[in-house]
């Protein structure tokens, strides 16, 4: 285990989330990262280009109102790929984003809450779902 005390309260950011990533690198190096699980908190722009850049499998929370690109000059919240699903049912939707294809994952809870997982690993959505919830 790695942390880093930040002296404050409250979450980190994008720039210290990623100084914590290159000193992991320096003590272990990016290739014993298996896969990489974070929370809703941690998408932004500059940290997925930076986990695709040194290509760390990542299964990431989405927030359900978090916006998508999507066609010229429009976005879409993530929720409305996935809002119709009932039950047990999932679906993944394959998306350019981020200068990569992603893969968002999406499926109702026993609560019916929506739950949304975007990862950059081409897997079934019952896949990308489980790994998350390991």
């Amino acid at each position: 285990m790695l942390f880093v005390d930040l002296g404050k309260a409250g979450n980190s950011n994008t720039g210290e989330r990623v100084n914590l990533l290159e000193i992991f690198n320096e003590i272990f190096g990016f290739h014993r990262i298996n896969s990489l699980m974070t929370d809703r908190e941690f998408v932004r722009h500059k940290w997925f280009q930076v986990l695709h850049k040194h290509k760390i499998p990542y299964f990431i929370l989405v927030k359900k109102s978090t916006l998508l690109p999507w066609g010229k000059r429009q976005s879409i919240h993530v929720k409305n790929l996935f809002h119709h699903l009932t039950g047990s049912n999932t679906r993944v939707v394959e998306k350019e984003m981020y200068e990569h294809t992603v893969y968002f994952a999406g499926t109702p809870s026993k609560t019916g809450e929506l739950i949304i997982v975007m990862t950059k690993q081409n897997l079934k959505a019952k896949q990308i779902l489980d790994k998350y919830r390991e």
